[in-house]
């Protein structure tokens, strides 16, 4: 490990929700994401996306943290 703060774990994006819902990283964060082999999963309407969006933003979350939690609700 080259950096103070950092760290190196596994998990799935649910779990990865869950962690970064209760505990702020230190310094850059980056996430490697391995594909599902033929997964169909709809995509979320964009109706419900913006719904999301509002209701993140309301509860007083930064956008950066919005955008985050978007992508890993909606493995977008």
């Amino acid at each position: 490990m080259t950096k103070l703060h950092e760290e190196f774990w596994r998990c799935t994006l649910s779990e990865a929700k869950e962690a970064f819902s209760t505990r702020h990283p230190k310094g850059e964060l980056t996430i490697f994401i391995e594909g599902q082999a033929d997964t169909k999963v709809e995509p979320p309407s964009y109706i419900q996306l913006e719904n999301d969006l509002r209701e993140l933003i309301a509860s007083g979350e930064s956008l950066s943290s919005v955008r985050a939690f978007l992508y890993l609700d909606n493995e977008i």
